[in-house]
This record gives structure tokens, sequence and C-alpha cells, in this order.
């Protein structure tokens, strides 16, 4: 019988992986974890003890060492000793942290190449260079994904690739293909949240969930909190419903804001005020969506830093005020002006979205060739739609901006919403499958 030990960064994640260990049987017993997790005993033994090397922590300082100077890694182009992550560069097939030292990093910088790195795992594996001609998947011969690996078999060739991939991401299609799932970053309207995003969503994404896997993020700038239906208490002071109930709504944010909505242009935090009004008070400006012109930049950057901790986007999509954020990086991917950029993706669906009026976006709009080549889908009401946030027209305007050959448009009826009738969701599997 065989010992085995685990660590991680506090210990909670060893509680998981030990008992699911200790379940695979008998010959499973044997399994030791650090209280505290390697952090505490670095804590202990400053100097590592029999700890050696760097511990992984997920917040900015990417690796906490010991003071013991010993450097255990390696740079995977030159194999010069190597420990340092914060350059954050990542393999271009599976997205994981590679070790590449600061000469090899110019090097491919100035040979036009700083995105062609893979991984030991994926470099062992050549095949993976090739992965991305034909994304169609099939299960080996037993119908199993043996050590959570898939082949991939092109229709010109009798052999099999072998890939090594995690299961978690694939779906299995009728004829007994096995298909990558698309990953789709999802952006939020004005004054929204990736939770209410997801909630508002939540019958569109559930009728993709064989397609893709929908991820939300929270905009940088919070906005100021709106609770209307409010009324006067015993006492004459304003409350509202979510108030007397003893709680409030949660936060709101936004990627770009008005100048009235703060005092500093270039601040890229908002103070969050609740504003109670009555039922007789008018809330919405229609055409606020018009004069969001600040916080570019830090919307900007939030992605930026998305893109590089959670790897790898198909797609890109955004709903109303995220639509114009979404279709500003189409714009930016293809502008002269554009440096090197982390956001890199396949198609965007914008859905009821408008060409943003931030100054940096006609900046680079002055800068692109027109139309954007990026394959799009259009999603918004039609004329009659009843959308009295988002201007039919302006929508449509944004439309032009793209390839008609690459574009598609899914008009309808029911307002400011993502439709999810049987009939509209064929559309955007048609366009999914493009892609998969």
């Amino acid at each position: 019988m065989e010992s085995m030990s685990r660590y991680c960064t506090g210990g909670v994640r060893c509680e998981m992986a030990s008992a699911y260990i200790k379940k695979k049987g008998s010959g499973f017993q044997n399994v030791f974890q650090l209280s505290g997790g390697i952090q505490r005993y670095l804590e202990t033994f400053p100097d590592g003890g029999f700890f050696k090397g760097k511990n992984f922590v997920f917040d900015h300082r990417v690796a906490v060492p010991s003071v013991c100077p010993d450097i255990l890694g390696a740079c995977t182009k030159c194999g010069v000793p190597f420990d340092d992550y914060t350059s954050r560069v990542r393999c271009s097939h599976c997205r994981m942290l590679v070790l590449v030292c600061n000469d090899c990093q110019a090097r491919l910088v100035s040979e036009g190449q700083p995105q062609t790195q893979l991984c030991e795992i994926c470099t062992a594996n050549k095949s993976v260079k090739n992965c991305d001609l034909n994304n169609q998947l099939v299960l080996t011969s037993n119908g199993m994904c043996p050590d959570k690996a898939v082949h991939l078999e092109k229709s010109n060739e009798s052999t099999n690739r072998h890939i090594s991939a995690g299961c978690t991401d694939l779906r299995v299609s009728a004829n007994g293909a096995v298909r990558r799932k698309l990953r789709i970053l999802c952006l939020h309207g004005f004054r929204q949240s990736a939770s209410s995003l997801k909630g508002r969503l939540a019958a569109f994404t559930k009728k993709l969930k064989g397609f893709a896997e929908f991820v939300f993020i929270d905009a940088p700038h919070e906005v100021p909190l709106i609770v209307t239906n409010a009324k006067e208490n015993d006492y004459g002071q304003s409350t509202s419903r979510c108030q007397t109930a003893g709680k409030m709504p949660g936060k709101k944010f936004a990627w770009l804001v008005t100048p009235e909505m703060t005092s500093r242009t270039s601040s890229a935090v908002l103070v969050s005020d609740t504003i109670l009004m009555s039922r007789n008070e008018r809330g919405f400006d229609k055409d606020q969506y018009k004069r969001q012109t600040l916080g570019w930049i830090s919307s900007l950057r939030k992605l930026e830093e998305v893109f590089n901790d959670q790897g790898r986007f198909d797609g890109v999509l955004g709903f109303s005020q995220g639509a114009a954020v979404a279709a500003s990086l189409c714009i930016s991917s293809e502008s002269t002006l554009q440096e090197k950029s982390s956001i890199k993706f396949r198609f965007a669906i914008l859905c009821s979205g408008f060409i943003s009026p931030a100054s940096e976006m006609q900046d680079l709009m002055a800068h692109v060739s027109l139309p954007l080549k990026c394959p799009s889908l259009h999603i918004y009401a039609d004329s009659g739609g009843h959308d009295r946030q988002i201007v039919n027209t302006d929508s449509m305007q944004l439309k032009a901006l793209f390839d008609p050959g690459t574009a598609m448009v899914l008009t309808h009826n029911l307002g400011h919403i993502l439709p999810s009738h049987r009939d509209d969701m064929e559309k955007v599997k048609q366009f999914l499958s493009q892609f998969i």
C-alpha cells in the first residue's frame, strides 16, 4: 500500500481532494495533507523546510517564495533557470501560465510571435498546434475519453490526432461526435450587474447549454442605486419597499457613464448613493445612453484583466450598453491605432446595441476600415417592437458597421429583452454552429 501526499495554498482544496482520493478504495487510505496548507507551513519554516520552490497563489503576488534562493523552474523556450510568472504568459492552446524568461519574451515580441507559446503538456502533444483547424472531436473506439483525452479526426485523414484536454467543456452530439462548447463572455447593460444579466438571460442560456458556457462579469464603475415606488412613512420620511423589508437592492454597475454622474471625469470609481424617487418622479432618461462618454479606459483595463486571468473566450455577448462595449472591442481590434492586446475572440452577439459615443471610440472609428470583419449576430426590436430604451434605428446603425456577408440579424417585437422563443433560438444556434 503506497502513501500519497498533496498540498494547496490554504488547505481548503486539500480537504476535498483528500476525501475524493480516499473514496477510491482500500489502496488509497494513506492520504496526508498539511494543516493550514503550504502557506502556514512556510510561515512556520521560513527557509522552506522540506518544501522547495515557490507557492502559487491566486492574487497579484502570483507566487510566494521561501528565503531559499534556489530556482527550480526553467524557461520553456531556452531552458535557463526561471520561475517568474508575473508576466502572465499563457499557453496559446490551454491558457495555462507558461514560464518564459525575459529575453525569450523580448525575442518573441520582436519576431511578432508573442502569443505562440505552448506549455509542457501541449508541447509534448504536438497535435494541439493543429487543433483549431477542425473542432470536430470523436470518442475513442470504446466510447470513452481515457485519461480525460479525446481524439481529433480530420475529415480527409484516417488517423486520429490526440489532444490532451479536459472533458468538462465538451458535448456529445446525436451522431456520437464530441464537440467543444463555446465559451462566451457576457457584458451587462447600464445600471445592471453580472447577476442581474444572468437572471435576465436565464431562458436564453438554458436553451444554449449544449452549445456554450456563459461567463458573466461586473463592469468597473459602480453607479447610484435608484429605488422607485418610494412613499412617505408615518414620520414624513421617504421609504421604499426594499427598505421597509429590511434590505436594499444589490450594487449596480456601468461600463460607461455620463459626465453628470461624477465630478471627476477621469475617476474610475463612482460613489454609490441610493436615490429615492417618488411615484410621480421620472427616473428614466431615454436619451441617457447617448451621453455615456466617460470610463472607457477603466473598462478596457478590466476586460484586459478578465481575458488574461480567465483564459480563452470564443465570443463576446453584450446587452444594451454591454453591446456598445462589445462592438467597441470589435472596432478596437481592427483599428490601426490598436496596440497589442490580450482581448481576442471569434464572434460577437450584440443585443439592443448602439454605437458608443465615447471619444475614444470616435478616434478609433476614424482609423478603421469598414465594414468590420468580425462575424456578428445582431438582436434588437423592430420598428414596432416597443424597445423604449434603445432606439431601433441606433441598433440598425450599429449593425451597418459590420460586413453583411458575416452579420446575421434577429429582430423581435418584445421590447428591451433577448427573445427565447423556439424559432428565435434556432437562428441563434445557426449562428453559433459555424464556430463549433
